[in-house]
Protein backbone atom coordinates (compact mmCIF):
# COMPACT_ATOMS: atom_id res chain seq x y z
CA UNK A 1 0.00 0.00 0.00
CA UNK A 2 1.45 3.41 -1.37
CA UNK A 3 0.98 6.49 1.52
CA UNK A 4 -0.60 9.17 0.14
CA UNK A 5 0.37 12.77 -0.83
CA UNK A 6 -0.94 13.95 1.75
CA UNK A 7 1.07 12.34 4.25
CA UNK A 8 4.25 13.14 2.27
CA UNK A 9 3.80 16.62 2.38
CA UNK A 10 4.34 16.89 6.27
CA UNK A 11 7.95 16.80 7.39
CA UNK A 12 9.15 15.59 10.68
CA UNK A 13 9.60 19.02 11.87
CA UNK A 14 5.72 19.07 11.36
CA UNK A 15 5.22 16.05 13.16
CA UNK A 16 7.48 16.91 15.81
CA UNK A 17 4.95 19.92 16.68
CA UNK A 18 1.73 17.77 16.28
CA UNK A 19 3.02 15.52 19.09
CA UNK A 20 4.07 18.45 21.41
CA UNK A 21 0.63 19.86 20.77
CA UNK A 22 -1.02 16.50 21.30
CA UNK A 23 0.69 15.53 24.50
CA UNK A 24 0.46 19.48 26.18
CA UNK A 25 -1.94 22.10 26.10
CA UNK A 26 1.25 24.67 24.42
CA UNK A 27 -0.57 26.60 21.28
CA UNK A 28 1.17 25.15 18.40
CA UNK A 29 0.58 26.57 15.19
CA UNK A 30 0.05 23.80 12.54
CA UNK A 31 -0.43 24.94 8.90
CA UNK A 32 -1.30 21.42 7.38
CA UNK A 33 -5.13 19.32 8.50
CA UNK A 34 -4.08 16.90 10.75
CA UNK A 35 -5.29 13.19 9.90
CA UNK A 36 -5.31 10.41 12.02
CA UNK A 37 -2.60 8.72 9.73
CA UNK A 38 -0.41 11.92 11.01
CA UNK A 39 -1.16 11.09 14.05
CA UNK A 40 0.14 7.57 13.97
CA UNK A 41 3.21 9.50 12.49
CA UNK A 42 4.03 11.32 15.47
CA UNK A 43 3.64 8.86 18.03
CA UNK A 44 7.10 8.32 17.21
CA UNK A 45 8.47 11.78 19.05
CA UNK A 46 5.77 11.30 21.93
CA UNK A 47 8.53 9.30 23.91
CA UNK A 48 10.71 12.33 22.96
CA UNK A 49 8.39 15.19 24.05
CA UNK A 50 7.75 13.29 27.02
CA UNK A 51 11.68 13.74 27.96
CA UNK A 52 11.87 17.14 27.21
CA UNK A 53 8.67 17.92 29.42
CA UNK A 54 10.49 15.60 31.90
CA UNK A 55 13.83 17.52 31.93
CA UNK A 56 11.94 20.90 31.86
CA UNK A 57 9.26 20.18 35.08
CA UNK A 58 12.77 18.78 37.05
CA UNK A 59 14.64 21.80 36.19
CA UNK A 60 11.94 24.06 37.05
CA UNK A 61 11.61 22.01 40.22
CA UNK A 62 15.07 22.44 41.33
CA UNK A 63 14.78 26.03 41.24
CA UNK A 64 12.39 26.36 43.67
Amino acid sequence: MQPSSVQNTVTQGQLLLLAISFLTRVPVPLNFTVTGAHLNQASRYFALVGLLLGVLLALTASAF
